[in-house]
């Protein structure tokens, strides 16, 4: 082969090498199957995002890696568990803090990984009664959630993907700040910090994102930061200040009080020498007040910013009522009702449904000449009461309310008879004590008296009680019929024994009430009740009658009374649908039933 056939059998190798390589790494022409295959990627990359499979997980800030816990594999037997949470995130950690109802310490946090399903168990970790369960699912990629639930069972925590934003809020000093809110009313953001001053707020998206940082004790500031971001440490002023205390004219202070701007904005708690330091100022007068939960004082003060010796004078008394166990502990989550009254009147009253301070202590502002009565139940079962008749001198008196503790007990004989001489064979009685607590029986208890028209009442704790005793059972058909009053005998009950008291049914009258309008026709009411006296206590209310017995609803036909009332003059009260009240004096007959129209504005 000569020189010139070798070069060029060179090149046509080189040519082959090329075009060979060239068609290799080109694209190969759509086809049908690769046109589906895109299309399904478009949908996947849109589609809703999955809960991620736990490998290896990115920190805050994307600098380091850490390994994640393994998922456990599937609960066999999740029915097993006594409290069952399921989230849309497996391989998450749910923490569960369980709050006991009364004194006993709650039982130490739990915190346990979702399972593949996003499954995960808890059993309560105490035998004391539970008040509410709290629950926070963590996960990375996704914002922290938590839940809160009364009763155990079934839980369903929903967490959704999020970017974190962590750090701590301190003073100037670096001590943590707790309860400071990181909001974005914008985006919908709202944490709050830990006892240490630490917080996490989620948001959507990566990238710059604002914050403003709030606390009663200190003036507000802006947060802009970089999503996702860790160990922020954000300094809060407590700008200018307003000193003083809070005491009774003899000097003696009076701790727990509250004293806040009018617009309540920021907020300080006196100390127990009395003393308080409302931070968080600008520079610029302020008005100021003190109260709790009613005002204390009936004066506010306009002060400059950085004030000191603002003084509030207490000139009322104060009851102090701590709600405790029967060791003495505070209690916490009670459902309590508290009132001031003085005559027919409840100067104050405040009910909460379940929930006391961690302390279990309310300051409650008294009046010369009024009694106070507080009344506390849990689901425990445990219940207590106390009162208090105010005096004139302004002190602080305190007033324990024990809640479970046992008492002495003893019997009531009731011994029922009848002023028209026939005595019915069952009553249904209720005994309370002056509280209003229930200690026996109850509105649709029945008891059968014996031949000499008695019956015994075993186990009612010793002290005055009040018995109501009705002729039929509260809520039924019979009720709204008897003529039969209800009675209310009050006997001091003697420690292991029976005491006896008397309740005589007197026959009263019943009451019928229609209204219509000036045309005559007829007209459905928002209420209708009935007065000792034109400007006297509410006696009774009128009620429409179902078949099941009564309900407080009305419409146009005729209303009735729940109760049968002695025989006298009373005064009926209603408004109309034009808002005039219209009230109408009625007599009441033994054995019988007065019907009474009112005549109201007819409807424009």
């Amino acid at each position: 082969m000569t020189a010139r056939t070798r070069a060029v059998a060179a090149a046509l190798v080189v040519v082959l090498l090329v075009a060979t390589a060239f068609f290799a790494f080109s694209p190969a022409p759509p086809t049908k199957e690769t046109t589906d295959r895109a299309a399904a990627a478009d949908v996947k990359k849109d589609a809703p995002r999955e809960p991620p499979v736990p490998r290896r997980a990115r920190t805050a800030d994307a600098a380091a890696e850490t390994p994640v816990v393994e998922t456990p594999p599937a609960d066999p037997e999740p029915s097993k568990w006594p409290i069952r949470v399921t989230t849309n995130v497996p391989g998450a950690t749910v923490t569960l803090h369980v709050r006991v109802i009364g004194g006993d310490p709650d039982p130490p946090p739990q915190t346990t990984t979702t399972d593949a399903k996003g499954f995960v168990g808890f059993e309560t970790g105490t035998t004391a009664a539970v008040a509410r369960i709290d629950f926070v699912a963590r996960a990375e990629g996704w914002a922290t959630a938590q839940v809160s639930h009364e009763e155990l069972g079934d839980v369903t925590i929903e967490m959704r993907s999020g970017v974190a934003v962590r750090g701590r809020i301190v003073d100037g000093t670096g001590a943590g700040v707790a309860g400071a809110t990181i909001s974005n009313k914008r985006i919908g953001v709202e944490s709050y910090t830990a006892a240490e001053g630490s917080f996490e707020a989620f948001v959507a998206n990566a990238g710059p994102v604002s914050f403003q940082v709030q606390h009663v004790a200190f003036l507000p500031r802006d947060l802009d930061v970089t999503a996702p971001a860790s160990d922020i440490v954000v300094v809060l002023d407590r700008g200018f200040e307003v000193s003083g205390r809070v005491a009774f004219p003899d000097g003696r202070p009076l701790p727990g009080a509250k004293v806040h701007t009018t617009d309540h904005t920021r907020t300080a708690t006196t100390d127990a020498e009395g003393r308080y330091v409302l931070s968080g100022l600008l520079r610029e007068p302020v008005v100021v007040e003190c109260s709790y939960r009613s005002y204390l004082t009936d004066e506010t003060r306009t002060v400059d910013a950085g004030a000191t010796g603002v003084d509030f004078v207490v000139r009322t008394p104060v009851a102090r009522v701590r709600f405790l166990d029967a060791k003495g502990r505070p209690f916490r989550f009670a459902a309590l009702y508290i009132r001031v009254r003085k005559g027919d009147e409840n100067v104050y009253s405040m009910a909460s449904a379940g929930g006391l301070d961690d302390d279990g202590v309310h300051l409650v502002p008294g009046t010369p000449g009024a009694t106070l009565i507080v009344t506390a139940s849990a689901a425990s079962a445990a219940s207590g009461g106390a009162s208090l008749d105010f005096d004139a001198q302004a002190r602080l008196i305190d007033v324990d309310v024990v809640l479970g503790a046992t008492k002495p007990t003893g019997a009531v004989r009731l011994v029922v008879r009848c002023d028209s001489g026939e005595t019915p064979r069952t009553v249904y009685v209720t005994v309370d004590d002056e509280l209003g607590n229930t200690l026996a029986g109850g509105p649709r208890e029945r008891f059968d008296l014996d031949a000499a028209g008695a019956v015994e009442i075993p186990s009612v704790p010793a002290g005055r009680v009040v018995a109501t005793v009705a002729a039929a059972a509260y809520g039924s058909a019979e009720y709204l019929t008897t003529m039969l009053v209800t009675a209310r005998p009050s006997v001091v009950v003697e420690t292991g024994r029976a005491t006896e008291v008397t309740a005589t049914f007197v026959v009263g009258g019943r009451l019928r009430a229609m209204l219509r309008d000036e045309n005559g026709a007829a007209v459905t009411p928002d209420f209708v009740r009935l007065l000792a006296s034109p400007k006297g206590r509410e006696i009774d209310m009128f009620v429409r009658r179902t078949a099941e017995g009564f309900t407080s609803e009305l419409d146009a036909t005729p209303s009735v009374l729940i109760d049968a009332v002695a025989p006298g003059r009373y005064v009926v009260q209603t408004k109309g649908p034009e808002g005039d009240e219209v009230s109408k004096d009625v007599d009441v007959v033994r054995g019988e039933t007065a019907d009474v129209v009112l005549t109201v504005k007819a409807k424009r």
